[in-house]
């Protein structure tokens, strides 16, 4: 974890993040865990917002970025000692810190700085194990070298117009990129630790805002540093840099303050803020968005059960709505980009492709045409089967295992039981409680039927398998949160005896709970040891490959080469599911690659076709195999206009001998022509030196 890259990462997110709180709120308004939680959620959202603006304007640059984003912090500084002094803000802190809770606040805040000292453990290193990581920040730099969001991008060998889905996350790592000095390796690893940090206090602040005052710091123990007992998704996703990182960060925050306000607690401004957060959310990554969405709904259901005044929970709950709907939109139209989510639109985005060819399948695990037909019912998924599935995701149990043969066939006591024991909350648990239970059965139905809802929507694999493949992330939150309800309320009773008793009972067991799960969340051992043995093959690329090479791999990567050696793979690029007009000429270019791979001399056309210098042989893993699927390194061998120039167990290089290629056949179709220059588009800064870690 290179220290200074960590430093500036921070300080431009909770520098700023502390300003915009000040302006904001006054010393009383706010617990200490949201608190901190909105350092990083408005830092996240200042810094991008101050990027987004200029890059709209087409003057990010190094210098304009720190000058403006010195002068907003500076002033939301002045506003909130203006607002209220440092003294007073110091003093409000260390009331809180004294009241009744003082136990379970101390124990929260060391729960947050285990997490934090546990993730510097993890080498950025890691992320040359990750596809995905690359494409973000490859997305960054793009942007940081053209000052601007670039009308086009260099992916599959040729120029794209960019996805602007994730345009808030892309500003935002742009900026990161200037203070770092572009070192992908360093910048990407400081970045998940403040990502990392931040979603950490963020469930804290959410679980204790939905009235977990004495548990809450379980959330982010059992959500994100668990292999244990619940989902291990999240916990594996923080190995590497992902977009939805921060887009959990901002949403579970914006839930905290969102729900502050259908409490009555708040006025208009916490309600606005929240819709704030929610809209730059919608432009850094929608899954997080959809589940938060859910959660506040079935708050908003619950509070109008329990206090049947329409007004009070409609009102805020339309005012997060309206901004989040404004802000979201103006944030991804804005750009005038390709927002990249055609294909949601349902199966008639794909018609240029033959009937029964499932595209999707094919980029996810290979599929070639023809081998397999995809009808429109291939995909369902029944009720059963995905309330099954929620199951076996929420609580990852081997069904061999005494505990797991308890709960399968529980599987369809879920939502009776579930339903049951919500309406029992809401009825005789204590007030703050009341809420979790039908938030948590409310969230884990309505995950079941989105699943089912999607698989009788769509037609291809990757759609129709979003509830599975994404929503189940998210599993396991509403049985850690009826869990941690449930828990709360057996040590509430402990007050009937001492005053003190339930926040030291819940002190102790926070600890105790924390000791036994937080070293499971630590990185697997050999996963660094594999990923630095990239490190060296890639080192040679930057070092021996020219900076105007196009380079063919057997493997689908999403921006490793243009991110860590500037140079063009041919097969690299974002993974184009719902983008139909990418998909056509990726797909292309990989059912090409495919054959050749299988059969080099006969294939050898295709090198020619696409300006192939180099091919390159990848065991390591850097992208997605699946789509050429098992190499003949014999035939690459044999060749005769193939020479091997490097070979190492992670990695073989052959550069492309053109004078000996055959000549392509008219049934080979025509040369590709002319090819973009790396040189002069926005991204590719051609690396020479040994890679920065």
């Amino acid at each position: 974890m290179s220290a200074w890259a960590l430093l500036v990462t921070t300080a431009l997110v909770t520098v700023p993040g502390a300003g915009a709180v000040m302006a904001a709120f006054g010393p009383d308004e706010l617990s200490l865990p949201t608190t901190l939680a909105l350092v990083f959620a408005f830092g996240y959202a200042v810094t991008g917002l101050v990027s987004f603006v200029l890059a709209a304007l087409h003057a990010l640059h190094p210098a304009t970025f720190f000058v403006a984003l010195a002068v907003v912090t500076a002033a939301l500084w002045a506003a909130g000692i203006r607002r209220a002094g440092l003294g007073s803000r110091g003093a409000a802190l260390r009331a809180e810190a004294r009241g009744d809770g003082r136990w379970v606040l101390l124990v929260g805040g060391v729960v947050i700085v285990a997490i934090a000292v546990l993730r510097l453990g993890y080498s950025p290193a890691l992320n040359l194990s990750s596809s995905t990581a690359w494409r973000y920040w490859a997305d960054g730099k793009e942007i940081a070298d053209a000052g601007r969001i670039p009308a086009a991008s260099l992916q599959y060998g040729s120029l794209f117009s960019p996805t602007t889905s994730k345009v808030f996350l892309n500003v935002f790592t742009a900026g990161i990129s200037f203070a770092t000095g572009g070192k992908a390796l360093p910048s990407l690893g400081a970045l998940l630790w403040v990502g990392s940090v931040g979603l950490a206090a963020a469930l804290w602040s959410f679980g204790h805002e939905l009235g977990l005052r004495l548990t809450a710091p379980l959330l982010p123990v059992l959500v994100i540093m668990d292999r244990l007992f619940f989902n291990r998704e999240t916990t594996s996703d923080l190995l590497t840099y992902k977009a939805e990182v921060f887009g959990r960060l901002v949403v579970f925050v914006a839930v905290a303050m969102a729900v502050q306000s259908l409490r009555g607690r708040t006025g208009r401004k916490t309600a606005a803020l929240a819709g704030a957060l929610f809209g730059v959310a919608v432009a850094t990554h929608l899954v997080p968005v959809m589940v938060g969405g859910i959660v506040l709904a079935w708050f908003a259901v619950a509070r109008l059960l329990l206090d049947r005044r329409l007004g009070a929970v409609v009102k805020p709950a339309a005012m997060v709505g309206a901004v989040a709907v404004v802000l979201g939109g103006l944030l991804l139209l804005i750009p005038h980009g390709d927002i990249g989510l055609r294909g949601a639109a349902g199966s008639s985005a794909y018609t240029r492709f033959a009937p029964g060819f499932d595209p999707t399948r094919y980029l996810n695990a290979g599929v070639l045409p023809g081998r397999s037909i995809v009808a429109p019912t291939t995909w369902d998924i029944a009720p059963k089967r995905a309330l099954k599935s929620y199951v076996a995701s929420a609580i990852p149990l081997r069904p061999g295992t005494a505990f797991g043969r308890l709960i399968r066939p529980l599987d369809f006591a879920v939502p009776i039981g579930g339903l049951l024991l919500a309406v029992a909350m809401l009825l005789w648990f204590p007030k703050d409680l009341r809420p979790i239970g039908l938030i948590g059965w409310g969230t884990a139905m309505a995950l079941v039927a989105l699943t089912w809802l999607f698989s009788k929507r769509y037609v291809f694999y990757i759609q129709s398998y979003f509830g599975i493949r994404r929503l189940y992330d998210y599993s396991s939150i509403p049985i850690i949160l009826i869990g941690l309800a449930l828990v709360e309320a057996g040590l509430l009773l402990l007050g009937r005896f001492r005053r003190w008793l339930p926040g030291v009972a819940a002190a102790v067991f926070v600890m105790l709970v924390a000791a036994i799960v937080l070293p499971s969340g630590r990185v697997p051992a050999g996963s660094v040891a594999r990923s630095e043995r990239l490190i060296a093959p890639i080192d040679w690329i930057r070092a021996n490959v020219p900076c105007d090479a196009r380079i063919l791999a057997n493997e689908h990567t999403e921006g490793v080469f243009e991110a860590l050696t500037g140079r063009v793979a041919i097969l690299e690029g974002m993974t184009p599911y719902l983008r139909p007009s990418v998909l056509v000429p990726a797909l292309k270019m990989l059912l090409g690659a495919n054959a050749f791979f299988h059969d080099a001399v006969g294939e050898a056309s295709f090198l020619r076709r696409e300006g192939v210098d180099y091919v390159m042989v990848i065991r390591a893993g850097v992208g997605y195999h699946e789509p050429i699927g098992k190499v003949d390194a014999a035939a690459l061998d044999g060749a005769p206009f193939l020479r091997k120039v490097f070979g190492s167990e992670q990695l073989d290089v052959y550069r492309v001998d053109v004078a000996a290629l055959p000549e392509a056949s008219s049934a080979a179709g025509p040369p590709t022509g002319s090819f973009p220059d790396p040189t002069t588009v926005a991204g590719y800064d051609c690396e020479r030196a040994p890679l920065p870690h």
